[in-house]
């Protein structure tokens, strides 16, 4: 069976990134008999996480660097350039694995023999992008449902839910952990939440929402892991509510299993989200969740078969959480729950669906020769 080049192009190759964590669960289960993989990060490389990468599996760089206001300089130029920049050799297939950019790039292919595939993690609609497209890929069945509406039927649009390597995520989660990363004797319950610090998360509102809480008499504490460009803005407003000694920041962190993994709750802020990784990762850990109505979000809920799902507004994610301050049963019946239920998140239990995919693929570039 002749080897198809495949390339996948995203925004970054980092830690603390739930696409990136994604796409590793991905190539690492491909049928590498079938398919030659190249990764490339545009903008930040951890050249540590390409250790988690299978070694067949070629991870490069593209700028390798990122500064505030950089993207807007760089999309200065048309992608066709940066394309030509950065895609050398001739794929047989071109996945655009985040949007921005990369979708950008894909969509502006000179190969015309390449199948070409828009792969959206939150939801952003390239009209021209994706009609153009062979496969418009979304992480969620409710993004897929609002592309095929928005873009009046007019894409070849399906979804696939983000893999995760459930025997990472146990393997990490179980590693021992720094004393200042241990947070078992804080007040509980202890909520947790995990990502990058940008406003679409909402750990600003999240901060004042658990303000709220603490001034109605209720006792607990937060851990947000993370970096970001909203790390000051959240410190700030931690500092300025004085819950120093509820909410706590550990920053960017190579593992955030092992904090997850002590948590009674974890929350999921989020204004917008494709399909949450970390929620994902949280309920492999067991750990019941809170969510926003996020894209993919009652879908996590529904498949946990527990937790709650609020709507996006700051007095129902108050509510919501306050319905678990004042019902700390519900987390312990969540948690027996989830024993069963988080299998379903499993990799053995979505891996198919995913190679059926590329399988399909692989046939389609066969089309094109």
């Amino acid at each position: 069976m002749e080897k198809k080049k495949i390339l996948f192009i995203n925004n970054n190759f980092q830690y603390s990134d739930g696409t990136v964590r994604a796409l590793i669960g991905m190539v690492n289960n491909m049928d590498l008999n079938k398919f030659d993989i190249t990764v490339k990060g545009l903008f930040y490389f951890h050249k540590e996480l390409v250790k988690e990468v299978k070694p067949e599996i070629k991870v490069e760089p593209c700028f390798g660097f990122y500064f505030r206001g950089f993207k807007r300089i760089v999309k200065l130029l048309p992608a066709k350039f940066w394309y030509k920049k950065f895609v050398k050799d001739d794929y047989d297939i071109e996945v655009a694995y985040q949007c921005d950019l990369p979708t950008l790039m894909v969509g502006a292919s000179t190969n015309e023999k390449a199948v070409h595939i828009e792969w959206m993690h939150g939801y952003e609609n390239y009209p021209k992008q994706y009609a153009k497209a062979d496969r418009v890929v979304c992480v969620s069945r409710h993004n897929e449902e609002r592309c095929r509406k928005e873009c009046n039927g007019n894409v070849n649009v399906t979804h696939l839910y983000n893999l995760v390597d459930d025997s990472i995520v146990t393997n990490k989660s179980s590693l021992d952990v720094p004393s200042e990363l241990n947070f078992s004797n804080k007040r509980k319950p202890l909520f947790v939440t995990v990502g990058r610090l940008s406003p679409e998360k909402g750990y600003v509102r999240l901060v004042e929402i658990m303000k709220d809480l603490s001034d109605e008499g209720f006792d607990f504490s937060l851990v947000i892991v993370g970096g970001g460009a909203e790390e000051s803005s959240i410190r700030k407003a931690i500092s300025e509510t004085h819950m120093e000694e509820r909410i706590f920041l550990t920053g960017k962190q190579n593992n955030p299993y092992n904090i997850v993994s002590q948590a009674d709750c974890f929350i999921c802020s989020s204004f917008s989200e494709g399909y949450s990784t970390a929620c994902t990762e949280a309920a492999l850990l067991g750990i019941p969740i809170i969510t926003t109505c996020v894209a993919g979000g009652k879908e996590i809920i529904e498949t946990c078969e527990c937790g709650l799902l609020t709507e996006l507004d700051d007095e129902s994610l108050k509510a919501g959480i306050r319905t678990v301050l004042k019902n700390p049963e519900f987390l312990s019946q969540w948690k027996e729950t989830l024993n069963t239920t988080k299998e379903k998140f499993s990799l053995k239990s979505r891996v198919k669906e995913m190679n059926d995919f590329f399988d399909e693929v692989y046939e389609l570039s066969e089309g094109k020769k």
